[in-house]
This record gives C-alpha cells, sequence and structure tokens, in this order.
C-alpha cells in the first residue's frame, strides 16, 4: 500500500505537474503571441491612419495656398477680378467647397452660393416671369370648384378642359400641377403619380409665379405618393433622382 502511494506521488510529481506547468507557460505564450499581433495590427492602423492626416493636411495646405494666391493675384485688379479668381478656385479645386467672407460685424457672406433647387449649379436661377400667361377661363372655375367649392371632381374637369384648350407649355405645366393636386386629394394616388412624372419629365425646368421650380416638387410627390402605394422600388429610384437634381 505505501509503495502504491510512493508511485502516485512520483507519478504525480513527475509527468502530472510538469504537464500542468507546460500547458499554463504554452497558454500564456499563446496570449503573448496574439498581443503581439493585435500590437503590430494597431501599429499598422496608426501608421496608415497618420498618412491619411498628414495627406489630408497637405491637401488642405495646397487649397489655402491656391486661395491665398487667388487673392493676391485679384488684389491688384476690381472686386469683379478678384470675385472671378476665387469663383474659378471653388470650381476646380474639390477640396474647396464654398468662399465665404466674414465681416467686421461677424457676419458671414457667401458670394458664390446656389439656391438648392437648380437644376445644373452652372445656370442661373430664373427669375419669375414678369408677365406669365393668364389663365383661360376654366382654369379658373376650376379653381373656385377647388378652394372653395371643394367640389374636387368639377374642378378635375375643369383643369381638364383648360389643359386641353392651351398651347402655352408655363400653362400647360402649371394645368397640370392642379391636376396632380386634385387627383391626389380625390385619392387618385396611381393617377397623381402618372400626372407627377409627366411633370417632371416635361416641364421639370418650369418656373411658376413666385420662383417655385415645378420638377423638383413634382419629384418629392411621386416619391411619396409611390412610397404610400406600396411601391418601394419607384419611391427609392425618384428620391435619388431628386437627390441628383437637387
Amino acid at each position: 500500500m505505501h509503495q502504491r502511494r510512493r508511485i502516485v506521488l512520483l507519478f504525480g510529481i513527475g509527468i502530472v505537474l510538469p504537464s500542468v506547468l507546460l500547458s499554463y507557460l504554452a497558454f500564456r505564450g499563446i496570449q503573448n503571441d496574439r498581443a503581439l499581433v493585435e500590437k503590430d495590427r494597431l501599429d499598422g492602423i496608426r501608421r496608415a491612419a497618420d498618412q491619411v492626416v498628414l495627406a489630408v493636411e497637405g491637401r488642405i495646405a495646397g487649397a489655402e495656398r491656391s486661395l491665398t494666391e487667388a487673392i493676391a493675384e485679384g488684389s491688384g485688379s476690381s472686386t469683379e477680378g478678384q470675385s472671378e479668381n476665387l469663383e474659378r478656385l471653388a470650381r476646380v479645386d474639390p477640396v474647396v467647397e464654398q468662399v465665404f467672407c466674414l465681416h467686421a460685424s461677424r457676419e458671414l457672406e457667401f458670394p458664390f452660393s446656389r439656391p438648392l433647387y437648380l437644376l445644373d449649379r452652372s445656370k442661373e436661377a430664373a427669375p419669375s416671369p414678369a408677365g406669365d400667361p393668364t389663365p383661360p377661363p376654366e382654369f379658373l372655375a376650376a379653381e373656385r370648384k377647388e378652394f372653395r367649392e371643394n367640389d374636387l371632381p368639377g374642378a378635375l374637369d375643369g383643369y381638364m378642359r383648360a389643359l386641353r384648350r392651351t398651347g402655352d407649355s408655363r400653362l400647360k405645366a402649371l394645368i397640370l400641377n392642379a391636376v396632380a393636386r386634385v387627383q391626389k386629394k380625390s385619392g387618385q394616388a396611381r393617377e397623381a403619380v402618372s400626372t407627377y412624372e409627366t411633370i417632371a419629365r416635361d416641364h421639370g425646368a418650369a418656373v411658376i409665379a413666385g420662383g417655385m421650380p415645378l420638377g423638383p416638387s413634382a419629384l418629392l410627390e411621386t416619391a411619396e405618393l409611390s412610397r404610400e402605394l406600396g411601391d418601394p422600388e419607384r419611391s427609392l429610384r425618384t428620391a435619388l433622382q431628386l437627390y441628383r437634381t437637387l
């Protein structure tokens, strides 16, 4: 019995204890290797981030130098010439999104800003026409039915008659917008979507009284109505088209 205990004790001391110790050391080694790998990866990320920061700072510094040179080149010329230099810089340098002036009164001025609704930011906003074409009597009667009498079927019929009798493109856009509005009010969502799509396709650049362009508003209505009709694909496609337009 004593001999057996002695054998077990020697086995534990000679085999089990070294095995446990080696297992612990191996586990610690694996942890250390993982820590080294993680440290190397973090160092690589830091180096990449530093390179990005240096590249961005260098690009911004270059834009600042270009801005200083543009101001210096225009300092001896007229204010208009200096503005042209700054506007050219904002147009050709992708880093410069907008040039602004900070006055002594702490007011900001954006001399080259453009309205968000323009179809092409290289074009100037078209002013509201001084002499808008006179709407036909059917249109005025339809407006009375829509807004005063709340007779939507009668208003829609009047707008359609006015649309058939007019040959002016701007008036057609105005009447189509009214048709789509009444269709939406009447619950004719699919018909309203079709009309709004016609406006966006054929009269997107039309500007009605007050300077509101019909194209973006028609796209917005189309996206909202398509979503209500359970057509998310058309709604998303129209929303992306509206985003590109803006």
